[in-house]
């Protein structure tokens, strides 16, 4: 390769970054609006039978578990309480067949990466894994379960029932 070939795809490249358009500030304000534009509350419940004794005749020895996780993200909860700082504490509201509720922390685990094109983090509370009666079952299965999200600016959520579904 002589030094013109060379010299001339420097110039070419060198008019191909001249040509790009610049960075502005507007890319953080749209990738914040796209990560806005989802739910702010992503409820996952699910119930399972778990095997807890021996099985005989007449009783199958299982014991049904739910399980209850919930992706928040950030952005959208800005959206409707632009004070909100980041830091949240979910709660889930479990309805029992004796017509009390009981209230369960989700802990904090990890931030993940959610999106397609554009990626935005999303915070995950889960809550270990718990058994419940065969009344109370069909109880949450009925109404399912509610969750809230108690922040620096009021309580986020608590319209948003997840329905529990089967994972065997």
């Amino acid at each position: 390769m002589n030094k013109t070939t060379l010299l001339a795809a420097s110039l070419s490249l060198l008019s191909l970054v001249a040509c790009a358009p610049a960075d502005t500030e507007d890319a953080a304000t749209s990738e914040d609006a796209f990560a806005a534009d989802g739910p702010a509350l992503r409820v996952d419940a699910t119930w399972r039978r778990v095997v807890t004794g021996t099985p005989t005749y007449g009783y199958d020895a299982t014991t049904p578990m739910v399980a209850i996780g919930v992706r928040v993200n950030d952005a959208a909860v800005r959206r409707t309480h632009p004070d909100f700082d980041g830091f949240e504490r979910a709660v889930a509201y479990v309805p029992r067949a004796d017509g009390t509720t009981e209230r369960r922390e989700l802990p904090f685990r990890y931030t993940t990466w959610q999106g397609y094109i554009q990626l935005y983090p999303v915070d995950v509370h889960e809550a270990a894994a718990f058994f419940v009666s065969e009344a109370d079952l069909a109880v949450i299965r009925r109404d399912g379960i509610t969750v809230t999200l108690e922040t620096n600016a009021g309580v986020v959520g608590g319209d948003n029932v997840a329905v529990v579904a089967n994972n065997p």
